[in-house]
């Protein structure tokens, strides 16, 4: 008997481990905004891609809140989602990832994510411009080369969606830079090309 709850204790345990994943790739950069350098390091790890039917329903929410302005119902849809990773700035606070979406036909890598709450608003004192937009959530899209990643924010440049269902920001290329981000993933856990 002692055996038997020793074997269900371990099956547990190791299936409490996979439930929460592991980072299918990290990024790390500097973000362009911080008062002090010693503040400008940016970690993002994505543990995976939301599922159509997940990326439909924030979609859905981002459609009413476009029809009428009131962020609780994408805030309430965000936060059920399954968070898909996790974007921290140099303090220990951090940002959960609720919607991850990569373009699998672009050349280069490009990537959206929305995060909550809003980008600056955890340790405001760490950043040169505060959030001044929406507190509850931030988009965020990657853009770039392994070595050479571009982040930009919709604190900088409106959302929009596209005719394929994606938010994106609006022009990407105009949009100043929130950081400069490359490619930090351990090599044993770098998928194949």
């Amino acid at each position: 008997m002692k055996k038997l709850y020793f074997l269900l204790s371990a099956i547990l345990l190791a299936g409490s481990m996979t439930a929460q994943g592991e980072a299918i790739f990290t990024l790390k950069g500097t973000a362009m905004d911080t008062r002090y350098a010693g503040q400008s390091e940016l970690r993002l790890s994505v543990m995976g891609w939301n599922e159509p039917e997940q990326q439909q329903a924030v979609v859905q929410a981002w459609r009413q809140f476009q029809a009428d302005g009131n962020t609780g119902t994408l805030a309430s849809v965000l936060e059920a989602q399954p968070t898909k990773g996790y974007l921290f700035p140099s303090a220990a606070t951090g940002y959960s990832i609720k919607y991850a979406w990569q373009d699998p036909n672009a050349r280069d890598k490009r990537m959206v994510f929305m995060v909550t709450p809003g980008l600056k608003t955890r340790n405001p004192y760490m950043w040169k411009h505060p959030n001044e937009l929406a507190k509850e959530f931030s988009l965020i899209e990657i853009r770039g080369s392994e070595l050479d990643m571009d982040m930009k924010s919709s604190l900088e440049a409106p959302v929009e969606l596209t005719d394929g269902d994606i938010l994106q920001l609006k022009d990407f290329e105009a949009a100043e830079l929130f950081a400069s981000m490359a490619d930090n993933t351990p090599y044993y856990l770098k998928q194949d090309s």
